[in-house]
């Protein structure tokens, strides 16, 4: 093997360490968003319809009700899978 020829299969190889790496990362991201859902999903179970629930935009507490708060948390959940089977299988 020529030696330009091992310099271009180094460069190969570092991008894909980098492409690696950079899946890591946000397979990292997506599992800890992953696991803060299924805690409040949790703990939103726990709550009763009269339960004062508010989410956060921006700066500001804003009310909102139960059943809102648990189809969000469910609709996250749904988004958070299907970007983790991606970052699993790539296409």
């Amino acid at each position: 093997m020529a030696a330009s020829e091992i310099d271009e299969e180094m460069a190969n190889l570092r991008d894909v360490q980098e492409q690696l790496q950079r899946v890591r990362n946000d397979l990292q991201l997506v599992m800890s968003q992953m696991t803060e859902n299924e805690m409040v999903q949790q703990e939103l179970l726990l709550l009763d319809s009269s339960t004062n629930v508010y989410k956060m935009v921006g700066p500001v507490l804003i009310k909102n009700s139960l059943e809102d708060a648990k189809e969000t948390v469910a609709k996250r959940l749904e988004f958070i899978t299907s970007e983790k089977k991606r970052l699993y299988l790539p296409a």
